[in-house]
């Protein structure tokens, strides 16, 4: 039966029925951990969500499980928002055009390495724009995926001497296209990009 360009497939069996998920969930690469500054273990990856609907679709609540279904984030409105977004968009949003890609990027923070899931998945609620004869709101789990045990490598200061500062901080979300998919292989890269002399400037104004 096709649904306004929806495609329903046909049940095997009463207990396994199919459910319409308009939005596909896939983790870009296994989500990895590290130590902030703020005494907790972060850890960060990316989700991309296509709306595989003809009509825009609104994402109304992301939630991260654990291996046991246990939930460990829940995002919603401004926080929601503020995780969302590619990362030359003019600004954040949680709407999805029809057949449009979005992409994700939540922190999940845990008290300490031992603490950390095995895996992770996600429950996604969305609201669908009028068109289709499915349920205006669709709620589905899916992109699941393991969380890297690895410890992370530290590495020394890259620059010699004091006084460097990053003007822009780790590139959280520099996502972009290499040999027919997408990476964020600048994750965790930091620009020190300025170095303060002893009254704390980076740049001092003359005239000539």
């Amino acid at each position: 039966m096709v649904l306004a360009g929806l495609i329903a497939p046909t049940a095997h069996a009463a207990t396994d029925a199919p459910e319409i998920t308009p939005v596909i969930q896939d983790v870009l690469s296994p989500p990895r951990w590290y130590e902030g500054d703020d005494g907790r273990v972060h850890v960060s990856y990316e989700l991309l969500l296509t709306n595989a609907a003809p009509v825009e679709t609104t994402v109304q609540a992301l939630e991260v499980l654990d291996q046991r279904g246990r939930r460990l984030a829940r995002l919603t409105g401004a926080r929601l928002r503020a995780a969302m977004g590619w990362p030359t968009a003019p600004r954040a949003t949680r709407r999805l055009e029809p057949f449009a890609v979005g992409i994700a990027f939540p922190d999940l923070t845990f008290r300490d390495a031992g603490s950390l899931p095995r895996r992770i998945r996600h429950r996604l609620t969305v609201r669908l724009a009028p068109g289709l004869p499915v349920p205006s709101v669709v709620r589905n789990v899916a992109g699941e995926a393991g969380v890297t045990r690895r410890k992370p490598v530290a590495i020394a200061p890259p620059l010699a001497g004091s006084g460097w500062i990053a003007i822009v901080g780790a590139h959280r979300r520099a996502v972009q296209p290499f040999d027919g998919a997408l990476h964020n292989g600048q994750r965790f890269a930091v620009d020190f990009a300025a170095r303060l002399d002893a009254s704390g400037r980076a740049l001092v104004a003359t005239r000539r």
